[in-house]
């Protein structure tokens, strides 16, 4: 398949005589309400794409100090120099940005139109809420690792926060990042006030501080019968912390029928054999 260079493009467009008014129109080329009905507009007619250009990538990523496309979801990954790129893009499936530059997935946003990915996976990032917004609006599945999100005046967004503007969201995995902390003593007493963190089907939380409120999650613990809750506990723990989650372990091991979902929870210093045990609870329920 030959495509048509720029100049070979609009050689070939031809002006429209439609049914509606001029303005008419143009609000509908301007306004599309979705990625699917844009694209069908644009192979409909060549007007809709000159008086709003924009490519539609199902996929795209930052690997390896640069941009990856993949067009459609049967198609593979191909190198894009999206500095050249001089028009809008719409993502539709999934963003990714696995990369050193903590800045990278802020850069890309000028260069986008709209972003409805239903996956958004980031590492070493930092965005703004505004910017949260623009790209999770519509994500199912978020993968934060080393993510944080701030407002406008430096101030970091705590995580209850980033869950509740996510009405959608199925799938959280989280990575705690010491030196900005987004999860305190009263986060999981938020979240538990948030209907669609109730309805999760999955709920990892890594890097876990000691602030985060054990006894607040050993109630909710006890009445989850839907979401499969993964949390890795970091480092410093306290002892009288340990003997808590310790606790939290045993009672789960000598329960034998449980009327909610296991919960798998790691930390240093937990006995092997213990660890074992609640691994092979958490799989099997």
């Amino acid at each position: 398949m030959v495509f048509p260079n720029r100049g070979q493009f609009y050689s070939t467009y031809r002006r429209q005589n439609f049914a509606f008014q001029g303005s008419i129109m143009h609000y509908i080329a301007k306004n599309p309400k979705s990625s699917k009905l844009y694209q069908k507009l644009v192979q409909s007619c060549k007007y809709f794409f000159l008086k709003n250009p924009i490519l539609i990538f199902y996929k795209l990523r930052y690997i390896n100090g640069g941009w990856d496309v993949m067009a459609e979801a049967e198609h593979g990954w191909k190198c894009i120099d999206i500095k050249n790129i001089l028009i809008k893009c719409w993502i539709t499936k999934g963003l990714y940005g696995f990369t050193g530059n903590n800045r990278i997935v802020s850069s890309l946003i000028p260069k986008l139109y709209k972003c409805d990915a239903k996956r958004l996976d980031l590492l070493n990032q930092i965005i703004t809420f505004d910017e949260l917004l623009f790209l999770a609006s519509n994500a199912e599945e978020i993968d934060f690792d080393e993510v944080v999100v701030k407002y406008e005046n430096g101030s970091v967004v705590p995580l209850e926060k980033v869950v509740e503007v996510l009405p959608k969201i199925k799938t959280i995995k989280y990575s705690c990042t010491p030196t900005s902390p987004s999860v305190t003593g009263k986060t999981f007493k938020e979240l538990m006030k948030i209907p669609h963190f109730m309805t999760l089907d999955y709920f990892r939380l890594s890097n876990v501080p000691e602030e985060f409120d054990l006894e607040c999650f050993y109630i909710y613990m006890k009445n989850n019968v839907r979401t499969k809750v993964r949390l890795y506990f970091g480092i410093p723990l306290s002892d009288g912390y340990k003997i808590r989650l310790n606790s939290i372990v045993d009672e789960i091991i000598a329960t034998r029928n449980h009327e909610y979902s296991v919960p798998w929870i790691g930390f240093d210093g937990m006995d092997a054999e213990k660890f074992d045990k609640l691994e092979s609870v958490f799989y099997q329920v």
